[in-house]
């Protein structure tokens, strides 16, 4: 089984990966590029890769937006982004501002523009043009849409985009990631979004399918999706920061918002969407005597007459559960073109919100009603996950015993599409596997992106150096944990115990290590929640695994 090795505290002293190479992008790609993880390249600009060019991102790259220049990475239609990282080598856009001074939407984004279906073709002005380039003259690359459900933009996998996001305007931003009539033919999974200036994810049209991603500390909405997005999505989490939410008057910041089109129009496609198994933490954190804005508004408003439905999710900590919002959103439930089934609504301070124009509609009693297969539980703590509202180093796995557990359904026949995974017989983005690890960083304000290739705080262990952990047991743990690792010779060296800082806190052993199995016991209750390092050092063999203290 591969384990892993601490690089982020230790890539000085203990590997020869090379410094970058900085590399500054200015100019449109126009045929085939490849970006390679021995440099770091900087976004000057709007960086445009044109129709017919595929843009080949090797795993582990750092890719930096300018902030003054307001950088992005613009895929148009036609083109590529053929980015596949790895859970040990994920691929990341940030910010280019220092450590400790990074903040929401200091770069543009990552915009990906294909030629699937969308509902705002207009016969006079032609395809869409996406939002956020209001001075951008050439609007041909920046349009998106079109015939073809099976477009092929290319592979986005274990990619983070941090600290993007510009809101221009009221409905004229960049996102973190946005998908503009993206097809059926492109490969999305694990993605994670951290700190975003506005939503962390658009989706304006398109039918692509996405899995395993993450939205973290965003401003707007965690998933936005509208002008008729048709694709599915399963495996999702959003957690939010109660400090940080859509501040402009008279904005609202949501887990999901959902709309046909600006206008509630009947446009086809309409947003149809199918979600599940997502779970969304709201800015309560458990707590439903925070303050908070008023600009919180729900884990998900279903508005404009979209026909979007939401399966086997779980919304924690949300001002308001579920907000329906408008007359042609309700006609549409009453005629089964969506549906919110099999859900978990805990730590509330109101189970739903109807618009005005919605009257003598029992929305609680609905959702709860025969066939429904809704939740609500008062408290966030009843959902029984082991620590989803740590910022730092959350756990959502569920506890064992867990309301989650088994009570997934996919019996509705919007879940019958062979993408969706009908074996997680759970609500909510996890079971027993916890499928963020190592890829994502929860806090990346700190991580040092100064050296090449570096882009996670563990990687895979080099089996030629001889040393081998196994997981710490039980991890996570409050108390006492046994370390075990196995040595292909006996050497001497130290087994110590560090922060995610690279500060070490125990020392647990330096000494003559014999062949084959080692056990070392220690007591880490002393310690503050968090995420440590245990690492084996000697002369020529470095390994570390990951230990999770919780409290």
């Amino acid at each position: 089984m591969k384990q892993i090795l601490l690089i982020a505290a230790f890539a000085m002293a203990s590997f020869a990966t090379a410094f970058a190479g900085n590399v500054d992008v200015t100019d449109t790609i126009t045929s085939n590029t490849t970006w390679n993880s021995n440099n770091i390249y900087t976004l000057k600009g709007y960086i445009f890769v044109k129709s017919g060019a595929t843009l080949t991102i090797q795993e582990g790259t750092i890719i930096k937006g300018d902030k003054t220049s307001q950088g992005s990475l613009i895929i148009c239609r036609g083109a590529k982004i053929m980015a596949q990282g790895s859970k040990n080598k994920p691929i990341v856009f940030t910010s280019d501002q220092t450590k400790g001074n990074r903040k929401p939407g200091d770069w543009g984004g990552l915009i990906i523009l294909g030629a699937a279906p969308v509902n705002n073709y207009d016969a006079t002005t032609g395809w869409p043009k996406i939002e956020g380039f209001p001075a951008l003259a050439n609007l041909e690359v920046i349009k998106y849409g079109g015939t073809n459900a099976s477009d092929n933009s290319g592979t986005l996998s274990y990619v983070r985009v941090e600290f993007a996001g510009i809101a221009y305007t009221p409905n004229n931003e960049i996102n973190g990631i946005t998908f503009g009539g993206v097809g059926n033919g492109t490969t999305v999974d694990h993605l994670c979004v951290y700190n975003s200036g506005d939503d962390s994810y658009e989706w304006f049209g398109g039918t692509v399918n996405c899995k395993f991603l993450v939205a973290n500390a965003g401003t707007d909405d965690d998933f936005d999706t509208d002008n008729g997005f048709s694709g599915h999505l399963q495996y999702g989490i959003g957690i939010r920061d109660k400090n940080i939410f859509d501040a402009v008057s008279g904005g609202a910041s949501h887990g999901f918002e959902i709309d046909n089109d600006a206008n509630s129009s009947y446009h086809s496609p309409y947003t149809s969407a199918v979600i599940s198994n997502f779970t969304m933490i709201g800015p309560l954190a458990g707590d439903t005597g925070t303050t908070i804005s008023s600009n919180w508004s729900a884990g998900a408003r279903l508005r404009r007459n979209m026909h979007e439905s939401i399966f086997n999710t779980v919304f924690l900590g949300w001002n308001k559960g579920f907000y329906l919002d408008g007359i042609k959103t309700k006609q549409a439930l009453d005629s089964g073109l969506w549906a919110t089934k099999n859900n978990l609504i805990a730590g509330y301070r109101s189970k739903t919100k109807l618009s005005s124009d919605i009257t003598s509609f029992d929305y609680p009693a609905y959702l709860i009603g025969t066939g429904m297969g809704n939740v609500f539980k008062a408290q966030s703590s009843d959902a029984d996950l082991t620590d989803p509202f740590s910022t730092t180093a959350p756990n959502f796995l569920p506890k064992t015993g867990s309301v989650v557990l088994g009570a997934g359904s996919f019996s509705d026949s919007k879940l019958g599409d062979a993408f969706f995974n009908t074996a997680a017989t759970f609500m909510g983005a996890m079971g027993t596997t916890d499928w963020t690890d190592t890829w994502v960083i929860w806090d990346p304000q700190n991580f040092d992106y100064s050296t090449a290739g570096v882009t996670t705080a563990i990687q895979e262990n080099n089996p030629t150096k001889g040393v081998s952990f196994s997981a710490p047991t039980p991890n996570p743990t409050s108390g006492i944990t046994t370390i075990t690792f196995n040595l292909n010779q006996s050497q001497k060296a130290s087994v110590n115990v560090y922060d995610i800082t690279g500060k070490l806190v125990q020392s647990l052993g330096n000494k003559l290590f014999t062949e084959g199995k080692n056990t070392i016991t220690t007591d880490v209750s002393t310690l503050a929640r968090g995420l440590y390092i245990v690492r084996f050092e000697g002369a020529n063999t470095q390994s570390s695994v990951r230990l999770n203290v919780v409290r």
